[in-house]
């Protein structure tokens, strides 16, 4: 997908800079044609002056001050939000009853939650991993197996370097291995972190699967935030030291998020079809 994969909305250059007018704006309205072109995000980013986010027919109104642009809900994949973004129920309505997932993120673009349909129809993995939880050692079962995933993340990345002519020193990949996969939460930097959690929501909504499972010991198994955090990983490695160097530059990591989109679901689903196999395995020879 190309630059025009993703709406980032208003772009960070329009508020970088704030000068004061001397006439009132005159109000805009902006409306991308109906029919053209795949789904796509859209980023609402509410840092620099707040947006309010209305409803207009079978449209998402967003207006900031005179500005005002429609989106055809029709054309939305996911939404990310940051900052001060104003919601009237109505509007966010429209997105759960057509299955648009809202994303809400920190003031670093972690997100902290999300606003999701209720689940259409269980697949095969929701019935395998309802029952799997209320197993005795799910958790122990789960855990390894996110490790064993994130193992073969580095693994690949290790090869990929390896092939560029870059290998890795011993100590850089002991170093790495204990970091992201024994001890992933001490990692400072995700280059992703909000877009891939995004996506992965949007993965198991279409796989019948929900973003998190209760256990019967009062666990959790949040699905939606591991996936979320295991495609970031893997994007981090990609990116290298580009990714510190976009830090700020949010509309471009977001276009570059989306010119891999097909390569990073084809990545998730790869991982929920492991994980419902090897659930199956956990849970069909229980007598």
């Amino acid at each position: 997908m190309g630059a025009t994969a993703t709406t980032y909305w208003p772009h960070p250059a329009e508020f970088s800079v704030i000068t004061p007018r001397r006439k009132p704006a005159r109000a805009t309205t902006f409306q991308p044609p109906v029919g053209a072109g795949p789904r796509k995000p859209l980023h609402l980013d509410g840092r620099a002056a707040p947006l309010e986010v209305s409803t207009a027919g079978p449209a998402l109104a967003v207006a900031r001050g005179a500005r005002r642009m429609q989106f055809p809900i029709a054309r939305l994949s996911r939404i990310l939000v940051r900052g001060r973004v104003h919601w009237e129920g109505d509007a966010l309505a429209l997105c759960l009853r057509q299955r648009v997932p809202v994303v809400f993120l920190d003031s670093r673009a972690q997100p902290i939650g999300a606003a999701l349909a209720l689940q259409a129809q269980p697949g095969a993995l929701d019935e395998l991993l309802t029952e799997f939880v209320d197993r005795p050692h799910w958790r122990a079962r789960y855990e390894n197996w996110l490790r064993s995933r994130r193992l073969r993340v580095l693994l690949d990345w290790r090869r990929r370097r390896a092939v560029a002519g870059m290998p890795l020193t011993r100590a850089e990949w002991v170093e790495t291995v204990r970091a992201q996969v024994y001890v992933p939460d001490v990692t400072p930097h995700r280059s992703a972190a909000g877009a891939s959690y995004a996506l992965a929501l949007v993965t198991l909504a279409r796989s019948g699967a929900r973003t998190q499972y209760r256990s019967f010991d009062g666990g959790v198994l949040a699905l939606g935030a591991d996936l979320g955090r295991l495609l970031d990983l893997r994007i981090a490695l990609q990116m290298g030291t580009l990714a510190r160097s976009l830090d700020g530059c949010e509309s471009v990591k977001a276009r570059g998020f989306e010119g891999g989109a097909a390569e990073h679901e084809a990545f998730l689903i790869e991982q929920l079809e492991r994980l419902r196999r090897r659930v199956g395995e956990w849970v069909e020879p229980w007598p």
